[in-house]
């Protein structure tokens, strides 16, 4: 038996890390999806939330430079993929509100890193339409 009053959802993530959030994003872009992405983190108290991006900065015509936290980074999951996803979330979130963005660096606590968690490349500049065209071809799955 079902309650009628129960919502209804097609697809349940659990998880809102980097990988999780770009899915339930993705997914609840389709009006015809519901979706419920669950996260059982600490408890906050609202307000004191850690700040996972220290500040973005608009350094010339066309370029941005993010700089993460480094608990952020330093306690990120490891792993291409999940590492992969949360540079393009963030290069695509920074793109949609900054017209004309071409490039963007990321440090973290204001200092270069190789790496994100040991896989995403953070040493040189992301091409923002490059970014942008992988993104679009995940989502089509092209």
């Amino acid at each position: 038996m079902t309650d009628s009053a129960s919502p209804q959802f097609d697809y349940l993530i659990i998880g809102a890390g980097a990988a999780g959030c770009v899915l339930a994003n993705r997914l609840s872009a389709r009006q015809d999806c519901k979706v419920l992405l669950l996260e059982a983190g600490d408890d906050l108290t609202p307000g004191r939330e850690p700040a996972d991006i220290r500040s973005v900065f608009l350094v010339d015509p066309g370029v941005a430079v993010i700089d993460l936290n480094s608990a952020f980074a330093d306690t990120h999951r490891s792993g291409v993929l999940v590492e992969q996803l949360t540079v393009a979330s963030l290069i695509q979130t920074i793109s949609v509100n900054t017209p004309n963005l071409l490039r963007v660096k990321i440090l973290v606590d204001g200092k270069e890193r190789d790496t994100l968690a040991g896989h995403a490349d953070l040493s040189s500049f992301y091409d923002v339409a490059a970014v942008n065209q992988l993104a679009t071809q995940l989502q089509t799955g092209q």
